[in-house]
């Protein structure tokens, strides 16, 4: 009887380095989170950016250039409803972060 044999080489850098890699990433992952409690207990809340907020829309104008136009700022500030031209890095108290928006 024949006696099969089987060999495969394990190159224990490279699973050391995935092994590394993985773990860095769910310590950036838990530092991040424990920062962003942290800073919410002292009263700091991320800016939602008017790009992405739900209430801003994109419009283009008459050259064909693309503008913001915030729905939510122009009915409380001026208590009518309507839209006001905004830039897309402006924020305000009362927006509302889109899905897919910045993080």
């Amino acid at each position: 009887m024949s006696e099969l044999t089987y060999r495969h080489e394990i190159n224990l850098s490279e699973i050391a380095d995935e092994y590394a890699k993985r773990l860095e990433e769910q310590v950036d992952e838990m530092a991040l989170d424990k920062a962003a409690y942290t800073l919410e207990r002292f009263g700091y809340v991320k800016v939602v950016r008017c790009r992405d907020c739900i209430y801003m829309h994109t419009v283009r104008n008459w050259l064909g250039m693309d503008m913001g136009e915030c729905w939510l700022r122009a009915d409380r500030e001026s208590g009518a409803l309507g839209k006001e031209r905004t830039e897309p890095d402006g924020f305000c108290a009362w927006a509302i972060r889109k899905e897919g928006g910045d993080d």
